[in-house]
């Protein structure tokens, strides 16, 4: 905007110092034109009218100098304001090229700020990363110490199972064994005889067995019982191992993230490196053209006429919108590598 208002008012001093420039040729035409005619008439006139002629001219004359003067008087005040508003656009220059140094000081202090958090951003994430490795690899260690003390006591039950199923089969063979034997006693006799003992003895033999049985019926019991305690070992066995697989699956994709989120810093960060460039550049080349233009020149006095302060060159006006453009896109990217 402020370049803006410097050239327009610019344009309006050109414009104005061009219409003074036509309003001095116009003025000696007019005056010229006037003598030409006043000539013509003074010869073509008779003799008995040269009395009033003279005081019409006199009249004429008066009336154009007092014209002339105030014609002379507005054309000094328009020269006055003319310089004064010469004046204020050197002003206007003089406070554009500090506000110009100003906002450059300013973005790149921004610029420096953003960079650094950008840093600090790319550390800590890499510091997460090798956290969270670490993390993984204990996990693993004691998931894998778990499993082998899980998977030895797996074995162990399976050999007393295998033990107590064997015995189990030998009570149930002796048991058909016996009970074949009281059927062909009792067939051969009879009597209630059992494998050729009386009856009482049979019973004294039965209760014995019988408790001998209950105990066997005990060992079974007792080994259903381990079993089903054991597969409900393996069964929590399981879904520890579910678990942990998702949690290792979860901190996986956590360090995924991290990797992206560390490779979209160092996007960021070689963008904010190419903008700062980039500035840097046009900086350079902006004071440079700013240190290579002529001082503006002293204000002649009223005799010699008025020039027009010198006006910036285009090569100026363009380095200055696109200085003018850079901060927005550094601006944009230090918002971008902050919402990372």
């Amino acid at each position: 905007m402020c370049m803006l208002n410097s050239e327009r008012a610019n344009q309006s001093i050109q414009q104005l110092s061009s219409a003074l420039q036509q309003l001095d040729p116009d003025e000696e035409q007019a005056e010229e034109v006037r003598g030409g005619s006043e000539d013509c008439f003074t010869t073509t006139m008779a003799e008995e009218d040269k009395a009033a002629w003279s005081q019409k001219s006199q009249s004429e004359a008066g009336d154009s100098v007092t014209t002339q003067k105030v014609s002379s008087e507005e054309l000094e005040g328009m020269k006055q304001r003319i310089r004064v508003v010469v004046v204020e656009n050197e002003k206007l220059h003089s406070e554009l090229k500090a506000r110009a140094v100003d906002e450059s000081l300013k973005d790149y202090t921004i610029r420096n700020s953003m960079v650094i958090f950008a840093r600090m951003k790319i550390i800590g994430l890499i510091f997460l990363g090798s956290n969270v490795c670490t993390h993984q690899e204990k996990l693993k260690v004691i998931y894998q110490a778990q499993m082998e003390s899980l998977e030895a006591q797996v074995i162990a039950l399976r050999k007393d199972l295998s033990v107590s199923q064997r015995e189990c089969e030998e009570v149930k063979l002796r048991l058909r064994h016996r009970e074949k034997q009281a059927a062909d006693a009792l067939r051969a006799d009879g009597a209630p005889r059992v494998a050729g003992l009386c009856l009482k003895c049979a019973q004294h033999e039965a209760v014995l067995a019988g408790t001998h049985t209950n105990l066997h019926v005990q060992a079974i019991d007792r080994l259903t019982k381990e079993r089903d305690e054991l597969l409900v070992a393996l069964r929590t066995v399981r879904a520890s191992q579910q678990e942990a697989q998702q949690r290792e699956w979860s901190a996986c994709l956590q360090v995924k993230q991290a990797v992206e989120m560390a490779e979209e810093a160092n996007l960021q960060k070689a963008r904010v490196r190419e903008t700062h460039t980039h500035t840097h550049t046009y900086t350079h080349r902006f004071n440079k053209v700013i240190f290579q233009l002529p001082l503006p020149r002293q204000p002649m006095p009223a005799a010699q006429g008025t020039l027009s302060p010198p006006l910036p060159t285009a090569e100026v006006s363009e380095m200055g919108t696109d200085v003018a453009a850079i901060p927005c896109g550094a601006g944009g990217c230090g918002m971008q590598v902050c919402a990372i």
